[in-house]
């Protein structure tokens, strides 16, 4: 569920952090979908809880939609 976020758009930042690839870690060791860091999080996340896929993408969906939210929806400007 997402408010600013359409679909099209959703799977495009995750085919561009992780390729799809739900076990990602990057080398700033940000994990999953949508490469999120679990020390930046509010919220009692552990690494291995950001790797189930469904939270991933709840918790980078709902980071997305803050985003665009704080800059007036332009999508152009959010990374």
């Amino acid at each position: 569920e997402s408010q600013y976020v359409d679909p099209a758009l959703g799977l495009a930042v995750v085919r561009i952090l992780s390729n799809f690839d739900a076990a990602a870690v990057g080398p700033a060791q940000r994990v999953g979908l949508f490469q999120l860091d679990h020390t930046r999080l509010s919220g009692a996340y552990h690494k291995a809880d950001l790797l189930d896929p469904y939270l991933n993408i709840k918790i980078g969906l709902r980071n997305l939609d803050d985003l665009i939210k704080t800059n007036n929806g332009d999508i152009k400007i959010i990374y």
